[in-house]
């Protein structure tokens, strides 16, 4: 069982080849794939902002949050009268330095581009608000002083609600990513009073790694209806799994009685997984990778509990191999259910090789001319390691699992054998001393006496050497007091 409680976020991408063409970072959109997301920086460890934006409750318009929860049918949308909840200008026509929506990402990383997908128009200034003109702007600090933003793109788009590419004009590191709407659509003399915003997107400069979480087999301690375990990998962020709180009472806020879990439909090695919970709170967790789907041999610690505090989301490197992966998770603050909006994941799958009853056999019989008394330490786990692989070869039909565990098991123990250099007066050689005992003394393990006596008439005891000794060397000449 491997347990994970580091919280130090991992740096997820590198530099890698520029494919972006200057005449692309100026002027109208060139002919790349703006729908092509491969190379997207992870949207789940990615947060946004906007100096102007609706509340939440105002049906599909809302905060800069909802430029980053998967569901293009909602939006952000900068505030307008009327709006509930809205914060920032609602007339951005006459404060356009407002006119932006910002990324800050979990890290530093180069960037190549970036991704825009404006509100789907339905109806009468349903454009109201798309972007048809920009300007993106990065930023390593995030400064609000104009020196710590670079522009690394400007052109225009058409008034449609596709998705839009600015590739940059060459890849820059950031951390802070800036779209501004230098003009944006707008219905009856509203043109640049309003932005929006479905989903945005910053490209990095090579492909990103597989989400092996993604709409895997999922479960949970408890759950409710339409907030099911499936609903926490399924790459939606407006859809969140919660723990069963329909009796109207806090459900056990012990941390191991809440928990999600996922089948990776395979052994995997897990890289990292990111944790973004229902929203920013005070947020206890803790990661488990098995191959027992009960994880019935957990212990879920009661100290020194992973915690993040006035956040949503979480990156935890892992470096675990198994199959399943549980997250334990509860809040500190009173009232607050344990939810989590989505679970997404980085591995590469584990394939089992191919290991033959003959090498396991061979490994075994290589055994038999072993001996404990050679070795100082290691010997009782290679015993252990071959008694099992015995078990194991006994069988009618080993799988190729348990070959290759047993071969694995056999090699991690030998090479965990320490060779004996001699013996010495504390760890004496002791020979046999009743009858069917036997010991065996090898010739480059003595202790040798070279005390010439007497009695030895020129015979001291040495070691010498034939081929057709176990070791290639003997022990010549054993007499008196060696």
């Amino acid at each position: 069982m491997k347990k994970v409680v580091s919280l130090v976020l991992s740096a997820a991408m590198v530099a890698g080849m520029a494919i972006s063409v200057s005449a692309f970072a100026t002027g109208t959109q060139g002919a790349a794939d703006a729908t092509d997301a491969s190379r997207d920086y992870p949207y789940t460890q990615t947060t946004a902002t906007a100096p102007s934006a609706c509340g939440t409750g105002n049906g599909n318009d809302g905060p800069a949050s909802y430029a980053l929860d998967g569901n293009e049918t909602t939006h952000w949308h900068s505030n307008y009268d009327g709006a509930k909840g809205g914060t920032g200008s609602t007339n951005l026509a006459s404060t356009s330095a407002q006119r932006y929506i910002q990324l800050t990402l979990n890290e530093e990383t180069t960037l190549d581009g970036l991704r825009y997908k404006p509100r789907q128009a339905v109806g009468d200034g349903g454009a109201n608000g798309t972007v048809t003109e920009y300007e993106v702007k990065v930023s390593t600090t995030g400064g609000e002083d104009d020196s710590a933003w670079t522009s690394v793109s400007t052109g225009t788009w058409e008034s449609n609600s596709d998705w839009k590419l600015a590739e940059f004009r060459e890849p820059t590191p950031a951390k802070y990513v800036r779209l501004y709407g230098v003009h944006t659509a707008g219905a009856g003399g509203q043109a640049d009073m309003y932005m929006n915003c479905a989903e945005l997107r910053v490209q990095t400069t090579q492909e990103q790694e597989e989400n092996i979480f993604l709409n895997k087999t999922a479960r949970a301690s408890t759950q409710l209806t339409n907030q099911e375990a499936d609903k926490a990998n399924d790459g939606d962020l407006t859809t969140q799994w919660c723990a069963n709180w329909e009796s109207h009472t806090n459900p056990n806020k012990d941390l191991n009685a809440n928990w999600w879990q996922v089948d990776l439909d395979g052994t995997y090695h897990v890289e990292q997984l990111n944790l973004v919970f229902e929203q920013s709170a005070i947020w206890q967790y803790y990661v488990v990778v098995s191959d027992d789907s009960s994880f019935a041999d957990v212990t879920v610690p009661t100290e020194d509990i992973p915690t993040v505090s006035n956040v949503d989301r979480v990156t935890v490197p892992v470096g675990e191999i198994g199959r399943y992966v549980r997250v334990y998770v509860k809040s500190t603050v009173d009232g607050r259910w344990p939810c989590l909006r989505e679970v997404s994941g980085t591995g590469t799958v584990v394939t089992t090789p191919e290991v033959t009853k003959a090498e396991v056999q061979a490994l075994v019989d290589a055994a038999d001319k072993e001996r404990a008394e050679w070795y100082t330490d290691g010997w009782d786990a290679y015993a252990q390691a071959i008694a099992a692989a015995k078990e194991v070869l006994a069988g009618d039909a080993p799988t190729a699992e348990a070959l290759a565990n047993a071969k694995q098991a056999i090699e991690t123990a030998k090479e965990g054998l320490v060779e004996r250099d001699q013996y010495t007066a504390d760890d004496p050689f002791v020979f046999p001393s009743q009858q069917d005992v036997t010991a065996t003394l090898e010739a480059e393990f003595a202790q040798l006496n070279d005390v010439e006596l007497e009695s030895d008439k020129g015979w001291a005891l040495q070691v010498a050497q034939n081929a057709w000794a176990s070791h290639g060397e003997f022990i010549n000449c054993l007499n008196q007091q060696d």
